[in-house]
């Protein structure tokens, strides 16, 4: 009987290890993901940047209010765009493997797809205004 209760103990010890192996795999991949994502968009920020400036140089410039409004609301999205990546940034720790790492790095990943949205998307329409009103 006793030999019967070791084996069971040691068979459920094997199976728990083995579970939190392939846990900690799948966190893995997750996070290589998210920094995949970060490493894609990370260097457009000198674009962003660059763009902001010019849009600001173009504000001096605005000889209406829906001109300014429009500079404006694109400087807006790039300032948001670079303040969202630096927060991210800061806030990000690769977790330790637990129940709760799981939900955090899915979040992660969600926030990461939005802060590359809004870069690449600001990017898009500051180029896009840049090229339409090159006087």
């Amino acid at each position: 009987m006793k030999v019967s209760a070791f084996y069971t103990l040691f068979c459920l010890l094997i199976l728990l290890a083995c579970g939190n192996n392939t846990k900690q795999k799948e966190l893995e991949a997750i996070d290589k993901q998210i920094m995949a994502t970060h490493d894609e968009v990370m260097p457009r920020m000198g674009e962003v940047l660059r763009l902001r400036k010019q849009i600001q140089a173009k504000l001096d410039s605005c000889q209406t209010s829906a001109c300014s409004d429009t500079l404006n609301k694109l400087s807006y999205a790039l300032t948001k765009a670079d303040a969202d990546m630096m927060k991210w940034m800061r806030a990000y720790k690769k977790p330790e493997v637990n129940d709760s790492a799981l939900v955090y790095l899915q979040n992660q990943s969600r926030e990461i797809d939005l802060v590359k949205k809004q870069i690449l998307d600001g990017i898009s329409q500051a180029k896009t205004y840049l090229k339409n009103n090159e006087n």
